[in-house]
C-alpha cells in the first residue's frame, strides 16, 4: 500500500484527519489485505504481468476464479494509489500545468472552467459508489466520465490523469450527503495540476 505523498491532517479543512486516517488505515488497506489473499494461490502474477496498473489493463490475464475478486480489491488499491498522487496540500493551480495540457483543455472542453463544471456534475450525477475521471482516450482526446465501484479507466484502454474518490467513505465524516460541495472543495483546492 503506497502512503499518502502527505501528512493525514494536511488536507484540512477540505479533508479532515479523521476522514483521512479511515480511508487510508481501514479502506485502502483492506483492498490491500483482500488483494493479497486473492493472489495467495497466483504468488507470480503481478510480477508476470508487469504490475497491477498492467493486470487491470488487461484483465484477460487474469485467472477466472479470482478475476472479480482482483477487479475489485485490486482496482480499489490502484485507484486510491493514484487518488492520493493527486492531491497535495500545497496544490498548484491548472495556470502552473504545462502550456500543452492547457491548450488540450481548451481544445476539448472549450476552457478549464467548463472542464471543471463537466466534472463536477458527473460525480455528483453518477449513481453508487465510484470513480469521477479525467482521462485521455485511445485516440488522445480528453475525456470524462464516472466508473461504478472499483472499475478503472485501464480496463477501457485509456490513461488516467486525474480522479476524484465518489464512494461515500470518502466524504461522508466530513460533507455527510454532500457529494457535490465535496466535490468543488477537492477539485478547486486540493487537485495538483502542476504534473499535466
Amino acid at each position: 500500500m503506497i502512503n499518502p505523498p502527505f501528512s493525514y491532517g494536511s488536507l484540512e479543512p477540505i479533508i479532515s484527519e479523521r476522514a483521512m486516517i479511515l480511508h487510508h488505515q481501514s479502506h485502502h488497506q483492506g483492498y490491500e489485505d483482500k488483494l493479497k489473499d486473492a493472489l495467495q494461490d497466483y504468488p507470480d502474477l503481478l510480477d508476470n504481468s508487469g504490475g497491477l496498473y498492467e493486470l487491470l489493463s488487461n484483465p484477460k490475464w487474469i485467472p477466472e476464479e479470482i478475476k472479480d475478486a482482483v477487479i475489485n480489491f485490486g482496482g480499489g488499491v490502484w485507484c486510491h494509489d493514484f487518488y492520493w498522487r493527486c492531491l497535495s496540500p500545497n496544490a498548484k493551480p491548472f495556470e502552473k500545468s504545462s502550456k500543452v495540457f492547457q491548450g488540450r483543455v481548451r481544445d476539448h472542453f472549450g476552457s478549464f472552467k467548463k472542464m471543471r463544471a463537466e466534472m463536477i456534475s458527473s460525480g455528483t450525477k453518477h449513481f453508487g459508489s465510484g470513480w469521477i475521471w479525467l482521462v485521455e482516450d485511445a485516440e488522445k482526446a480528453l475525456r470524462i466520465y464516472a466508473t461504478p465501484n472499483q472499475n478503472t479507466p485501464m480496463m477501457r484502454g485509456h490513461k488516467p490523469l486525474m480522479t476524484i474518490d465518489l464512494w461515500e467513505h470518502a466524504y461522508y465524516l466530513d460533507y455527510e450527503n454532500g457529494r457535490k460541495e465535496f466535490l468543488e472543495a477537492v477539485f478547486d483546492n486540493l487537485l495538483d495540476w502542476s504534473a499535466l
